[in-house]
């Protein structure tokens, strides 16, 4: 998408544009530009190291300037881990395929030693890079649940797969774009924790109404303090919201396979019934937000 296009769509134009001035990024930073219409040359782009341009769209927010940032998405969810309360939210994603990198794009992955596999752990310490930390653990976490086993943490300001090969951690994390530098160390990958895009990003409040958060606050407020509304009547009768879900579903793929011009206000309506059994079910909007942000990487 252009950018034109995306201030039109969001209601407000950036000051400044932040771009990574990383050596790894620099190849897909210019793509992103490109594909957003942006000279490489322009004046108002300003290069920071990728990790720190969420921080720094915070930073810049919070003095009243409006500014965008392009980094990677995988550096945009390790800073919101880390920030749970930052404003920052991606507006434009450019997809980073690269045939020659060995999983197609960077990928974020679990190392181990040849002859090793995921279903044949055992426990041990293991090495990531501080740039991941916050992912790292999460996934360390859920590995500790799905296997019972322990693992120690050794964190590294870089240099990871060095780290590694003079003996420190049974276990490694670390971003695999090539793969050249894990094959030189003697490494495999165990598991692919996630991949990664480039994402444009800003904290600037939105100028334009959320919607979907707007309606779902609704409804939470109806389960809470039910009125005699059609809407509390539906969140009193889990099994018939669930039965709507159905039908909206059906009404939808029958719009679309049809042709009847429907879509739009069928998928509305079906919204409506999955936001409403997910709030029976006290899962909140915000938390709904985060599995579709884990999905993603």
């Amino acid at each position: 998408m252009k950018l034109t296009t995306i201030i039109r769509n969001i209601g407000f134009e950036p000051e400044k544009i932040l771009v990574p001035k990383n050596k790894g990024l620099k190849e897909y930073r210019d793509v992103a530009l490109g594909r957003l219409g942006i000279e490489k040359s322009a004046s108002y782009l300003i290069e920071a190291r990728a990790e720190n341009i969420p921080e720094l769209c915070d930073y810049f927010t919070g003095k009243g300037e409006i500014v965008f940032g392009l980094t990677g998405d995988d550096l945009v969810d390790e800073y919101r881990l880390r920030n749970p309360q930052s404003l920052i939210r991606i507006i434009d994603t450019t997809d980073w395929y690269d045939p020659n990198a060995r999983f197609g794009r960077p990928t974020l992955c679990f190392l181990g030693k040849e002859g090793d596999s995921i279903e044949s752990l055992e426990e041990g310490e293991v090495v990531f890079n501080e740039k991941y930390e916050a992912t790292s653990r999460q996934y360390l976490d859920e590995l500790t649940e799905n296997t019972g086993f322990s693992f120690g943490i050794f964190v590294v300001n870089g240099g990871t797969e060095e780290a590694y090969a003079n003996g420190v951690g049974r276990y490694a994390i670390e971003t695999v774009y090539s793969g050249s530098s894990i094959d030189r160390f003697g490494l495999i990958c165990l598991d692919r924790i996630r991949q990664s895009d480039v994402d444009l990003v800003t904290s600037w409040p939105s100028t334009k109404p959320d919607a979907f958060r707007n309606e779902y606050s609704r409804l939470e407020d109806r389960l809470r303090n039910p009125t005699e509304s059609e809407t509390s009547r539906i969140l009193a009768d889990l099994p018939a919201t669930a039965r709507k879900v159905v039908e909206e579903g059906y009404e939808l793929a029958e719009a679309s396979i049809l042709g009847t011009g429907r879509v739009k206000e069928e998928s509305a309506d079906l919204i409506y019934r999955l936001f409403s059994v997910c709030v029976q079910n006290g899962i909140s909007y915000d938390a709904l937000n985060e599995e579709m942000l884990r999905r993603q990487g």
